[in-house]
């Protein structure tokens, strides 16, 4: 994920990043099966039904990739905002991360694998044959297995407010701030903006953060 950092007045930033991935990224693990991360995430149709008021249910990783191609955009889009304060001096930069927003393919993550969720589960009762007295508890089920592993799986990784409390000697070029800790970790932003108000130049902003 390229990460945009823009230094507001009165000691504020925020930092915008996006990542997209094709399904067919997603649909693949190490070794290049199909369906690897989501068919880990839907790892309970893989499994008897530990609900003992449905009938135990099976479904092979073939079908179970195709019923997810359906069910999947053709791109996944993740959008993270985290916003914080910032101070310097001459040589040495501290950004503090404290708030975040996340967005997948514009809506937020629980919502969006809850809805893939349910879609799951419809494709897999008719597949699996399930009967409508049986769908709502199916239902369920799926959602609480699915939309959990597929949050963790798919987001995975992802920036959150503690990724960015980091302080550190830094330094720009070409619009690239770069943050190297006490332990000698980089922290790369791209597309580095200032908007503090009557700030000319960056030497001016790291002044008026002190």
């Amino acid at each position: 994920m390229v990460l945009h950092l823009e230094f507001r007045a009165g000691g504020q930033f925020e930092v915008r990043g996006e990542s997209v991935s094709s399904a067919e990224q997603l649909f693949a693990d190490e070794e290049g099966e199909p369906a690897g991360k989501l068919l880990r995430a839907a790892g309970l149709a893989q499994a008897d039904s530990s609900n003992q008021e449905l009938p135990d249910f099976e479904i092979g990783d073939e079908l179970l990739a195709e019923l997810l191609a359906r069910i999947f955009p053709d791109t996944l889009t993740v959008a993270v905002s985290i916003t914080g304060t910032w101070e310097a001096d001459e040589t040495r930069l501290r950004l503090d991360g404290q708030t975040s927003q996340m967005r997948v393919n514009g809506h937020e993550p629980g919502a969006f694998f809850e809805q893939m969720a349910r879609d799951l589960a419809r494709e897999m009762a008719e597949a699996l044959e399930i009967p409508a007295e049986d769908f709502p508890a199916f239902e369920a089920e799926i959602v609480a297995g699915f939309s959990e592993g597929a949050e963790g799986n798919l987001l995975e990784g992802e920036f959150g407010p503690d990724d960015l409390d980091t302080e550190g000697t830094y330094a720009i070029e070409e619009g690239v701030l770069t943050i190297t800790d006490v332990e000698g970790e980089l922290t790369r932003f791209q597309q580095v903006t200032i908007s503090a108000v009557e700030v000319l130049s960056w030497g001016q902003s790291k002044r008026a953060g002190r």
